[in-house]
């Protein structure tokens, strides 16, 4: 590294986001939780002297608003193999749909085919088709 490009590494200041809006961002969440629009806070933020395109605004509020998954760092976190269960062998919990046999499935099928092929009755009866008659005006004289 040259002494140049070092200097300038050690100017820069550590820890600092990059991102402007990160010291308004509980605000920022908190007017998207109440439903004010992204319009609404660009405007409201370019008021308070901070301007940002809509893109941008958007991709924060999405990055920052949805929870962090937390996926296991190291395999011994993991459960071991041997020990997860089959939904089949599982013992029924309260939230868990029971499984149905072949014979309900094939009947449930069925029940929804025909419900696609009922044919719908019309209560009115059609309206009358043009009819043209060259010894009639085409004008209609109600209006």
């Amino acid at each position: 590294m040259t002494p140049e490009q070092q200097s300038l590494y050690e100017s820069m200041k550590t820890g600092a986001s990059r991102a402007r809006l990160e010291p308004n961002r509980e605000v920022i969440l908190r007017w998207r939780r109440e439903g004010r629009s992204y319009r609404c806070i660009q405007h409201t933020l370019a008021a308070s002297g901070i301007t940002i395109r809509l893109s941008a605004l958007y991709r924060f509020v999405k990055r920052r608003s949805r929870p962090r998954t937390i996926t296991p760092s190291t395999p011994s976190e993991l459960p071991p193999p041997n020990q997860t269960e089959s939904r089949a062998e599982a013992a029924p919990e309260e939230n868990q749909v029971p499984l149905r046999s072949r014979a309900e499935m094939v009947a449930q099928r069925e029940s929804i085919r025909a419900l696609y092929k009922k044919v719908a009755f019309v209560d009115h009866p059609p309206k009358k088709e043009f009819v043209f008659d060259p010894d009639q005006p085409l004008i209609n004289k109600n209006y």
